[in-house]
């Protein structure tokens, strides 16, 4: 039994190509004309991977402005109203991102990039800050009377090293992501401007 090709329902008789590109004032054939557009081909499939790759990183992104809006109702503390601005405002970019990115424009590479360097970034201040200032829970007198001095000193080495964790692992990621989307600036990759007439 032959596979499904789904691509086999949209295939073109070549009469009908050679035709089409007469009509658009091209003489060369269909192949050579598709060797010749390679790299906008290319193009254009690296810009739809990286839409989708944007789509998830809108859902990441907004689950986490959710959350800490969640969480400044909450808390009411300027650490959680921070963070609503900037991932609502990094939300709002990847949006743009991803339509340039479905639309093959250059910008979804250059925004991208730096939307998730900002990301980055702010994941490690997040780690460093909450490193360095350990949550006022663990020195309060009610803690120190029930755990001990020697428990809470190990629960601070805990939390500092997992917060530095989170900044540097976390942090390298969306990097790498921002790296990925940079990728599509590349020469080959990048739309090329229609030939002169």
């Amino acid at each position: 039994m032959e596979k499904y090709v789904p691509e086999k329902l949209f295939q073109v008789p070549e009469g009908v190509l050679v035709q089409l590109l007469k009509d658009g004032g091209h003489s060369s054939s269909p192949r050579e004309y598709l060797a010749a557009h390679r790299h906008k081909i290319e193009a254009g499939e690296m810009y739809q991977k990286r839409a989708r790759v944007a789509y998830w990183s809108i859902v990441w992104l907004g689950f986490s402005t959710a959350f800490s809006l969640f969480s400044f109702a909450v808390h009411q503390n300027w650490e959680d109203f921070i963070s609503v601005i900037l991932l609502g405002t990094m939300t709002y970019v990847e949006f743009h991102v991803r339509r340039w990115f479905i639309d093959g424009d250059i910008r979804g590479s250059t925004y991208g990039y730096w939307n998730q360097t900002a990301f980055a970034l702010a994941f490690l201040v997040y780690g460093i800050y909450h490193a360095l200032i350990p949550s006022p829970i663990l020195s309060s007198p009610a803690l120190l009377e029930l755990a001990g001095q020697e428990a809470i000193n190990r629960l601070v080495m805990i939390a500092t090293g997992g917060y530095l964790l989170i900044g540097v692992v976390c942090g390298a990621c969306q990097y790498s992501l921002a790296l990925y989307y940079k990728r599509s600036l590349h020469p080959k990759l990048a739309p090329q401007p229609p030939p002169l007439p």
